[in-house]
């Protein structure tokens, strides 16, 4: 005659899965976010190849980076008139400079944004209609960057500037909006994609990023 497990067994072996699974759970959460992460860059690097296309169409000129109408940003949108929310903007991707290029939606965005977010990247303003000819370290250029939020496709920088000694100065007593903000989604990492349209992985804080975008160094048209 079989014996049956007791309830103190059937217990043990109920505690000891729900541990080992407890144990497992931070890696399958780092595996899972490494993946995405991944991916993000992958997205990146696409859109790397789109700016490159593009480039060798418009004279080496890169596209303008605010949203437009259609066919005149690299993303093109409608503002919505008075709206307070992170969501001013109705994108229309498919009517933007760089979507022809592509023409795929998914890779404007990374699986780690919010699911209304239709856009996760921002393109440095500071390069906005540039000549790529005039950029001394374009390895050194961020070109695209995660945002916070992105309502604009835009990394505004506006109201910095930088001092003799490097640092960041402000123009204003302006307070950084969340649209030029690092979205740290990678375990505290973003990804950036380079004027040579290398992408990888940074760690900067937001003070940083708007540093480094503002130290292309431009050497004119």
């Amino acid at each position: 005659m079989k014996r049956a497990f007791t309830l103190v067994e059937v217990m043990c072996v109920t505690a000891t899965i729900a541990i080992v699974a407890a144990m497992a759970m931070p890696a399958f959460s780092k595996a899972r976010n490494k993946a995405t992460a991944g991916a993000c860059l992958s997205n990146q690097r696409q859109l790397g190849q789109a700016f490159q296309m593009f480039l060798m169409e418009n004279k080496h000129t890169l596209p303008n980076s605010t949203v437009k109408p259609e066919g005149k940003g690299w993303l093109a949108g409608t503002i919505v008139p008075n709206a307070l929310s992170d969501n001013n903007v109705v994108y229309s991707l498919d009517g933007g400079l760089i979507f022809s290029q592509v023409e795929e939606k998914g890779i404007f965005r990374c699986e780690a944004t919010p699911d209304d977010k239709p856009v996760s990247f921002s393109m440095n303003q500071v390069l906005s209609g540039r000549k790529v000819s005039g950029i001394r370290k374009p390895t050194d250029a961020p070109l695209l960057l995660e945002e916070l939020t992105n309502d604009d496709g835009n990394f505004t920088l506006v109201n910095y500037y930088l001092t003799e000694q490097g640092t960041l100065g402000v123009k204003s007593s302006y307070i950084p909006s969340r649209n030029n903000t690092l979205g740290n989604r990678h375990n505290g990492h973003d990804n950036v994609l380079f004027l040579d349209f290398h992408a990888n992985a940074v760690n900067w804080s937001t003070e940083e990023c708007w540093l480094e975008c503002l130290r292309v160094d431009y050497k004119g048209k």
